[in-house]
């Protein structure tokens, strides 16, 4: 992985969060101006991603249920829209791209310590029981 120094987003990201808050109707279309200027191949800085995040956290009194639909809705569009199918085809093969942060680092750049990775800690599929450990500005 190439590191940055100022950690960096794509912008694929930042269309998918608009469209994902755009299907989930969370932001109005003045809350959305930013995304208009966004180009899916290009890199902008995390601090950008991070200010629209907080318009979500801001706008919500408790924002994590919203956030949670968000990244669901994300993955959708990932899946369904992007190269989720070539990639996935059972959920334990989910867990496992998840949790190498291949997926995460194809869309963010900067060190571990900038911007936090995935980790499989532990995983039993005879139970299905996974246990991940994520350090990324993304709780959910």
């Amino acid at each position: 992985m190439k590191y940055s120094e100022n950690p960096q987003i794509l912008g694929t990201l930042f269309l998918s969060f608009g469209q994902a808050c755009k299907n989930c109707r969370l932001l109005m279309a003045e809350e959305t101006r930013l995304l208009e200027q966004i180009t899916a191949q290009k890199w902008y800085p995390l601090e950008k991603f991070l200010s629209i995040l907080d318009v979500v956290r801001k706008k919500y009194s408790d924002p994590a249920p919203i956030i949670e639909q968000i990244g669901i809705e994300m993955m959708n569009l990932w899946y369904l829209q992007g190269p989720g199918k070539k990639i996935i085809s059972r959920g334990i093969d989910f867990i496992r791209f998840q949790t190498s942060s291949k997926g995460y680092y194809s869309v963010i750049k900067g060190t571990p310590d900038q911007i936090g990775e995935f980790s499989l800690l532990d995983l039993d599929e005879k139970k299905g029981v996974a246990i991940i450990r994520s350090t990324t500005h993304f709780n959910r």
